[in-house]
């Protein structure tokens, strides 16, 4: 006695790639929005004196880069002592803006329930 089972898993495949497909574009969705949310922060944190360094931070977003199954978003400030207001000098404490705002981010992202991306 013989059993012979035939299928066509063609169906089934494309579901799963069209699936897969909508995984990576709400990945990247929720990329853009956790830059968008970290980028708030850290104008939020740059100190003020002038304005010239809150403000200094690019407007909007900066450039994306795809890279398999990673998103690199940057920022930037072009502003010459952003760096100092960073990490501080021997005489001015630093500000650590991006690293305190990155820091909550971490955190946030880690309390996140996987079933979110459902």
């Amino acid at each position: 006695m013989g059993i012979r089972v035939e299928t066509d898993l063609s169906q089934a495949m494309d579901r799963l790639e069209r699936a897969r497909g909508g995984l990576d574009q709400k990945r990247r969705e929720f990329v853009r929005e956790l830059a968008r949310r970290l980028m708030q922060q850290i104008i939020d944190r740059t100190p003020v004196e002038t304005g010239r360094a809150r403000s200094g931070w690019n407007q909007g977003l900066g450039e994306e880069v795809e890279e398999g199954e990673t998103t690199r978003i940057s920022v930037t400030n072009e502003v010459e002592y952003i760096n100092f207001l960073e990490f501080g000098t021997s005489k001015m404490r630093a500000a650590a803006m991006v690293r305190s705002s990155l820091n909550q981010s971490r955190r946030e992202v880690d309390s996140i329930p996987l079933n979110v991306f459902e």
